[in-house]
């Protein structure tokens, strides 16, 4: 979506569906979905659901797309939250904790958090290792 130009402003659990044989994830409702004319896009105002919205939204001018990510961080964070514990939770909420960064400009874009789990080695984390 991202890659693609696309922001979809209203991540959250009930945007996504997953199947419940390990399918492919879906996101849905677009309604809020913004096209990005390119990297320094940046929107002003309210858009998404309390709670899911990344920090700056609201308070200055933003990046969606970074604040796409904020979100992506918060839902992963409250799926683990529900998950036993294992390597592959801990793993998920290192990345979580980098997405949930204060400052857009930390935040890993999803092609970045892609390629470090398909290099990951189980002795390290993502935090400490992580490319940026």
């Amino acid at each position: 979506m991202h890659g693609h130009g696309v922001a979809h402003l209203d991540l959250k659990p009930q945007n996504i569906i997953i199947p419940p044989d390990y399918g492919q994830l879906t996101i849905i409702d677009f309604s809020l979905a913004v096209r990005i004319k390119g990297p320094q896009h940046m929107f002003t105002g309210l858009a998404g659901t309390e709670g899911y919205m990344a920090p700056e939204v609201g308070e200055t001018t933003y990046d969606p797309i970074r604040a796409d990510l904020w979100s992506c961080g918060k839902v992963i964070k409250e799926l683990c939250a529900i998950c036993d514990h294992s390597p592959a939770r801990m793993r998920l909420l290192d990345i979580a904790s980098l997405l949930l960064d204060d400052d857009p400009e930390k935040r890993p874009m999803i092609s970045e958090v892609l390629q470090w789990m398909s290099q990951h080695d189980d002795n390290r984390s993502f935090g400490v290792d992580s490319p940026r």
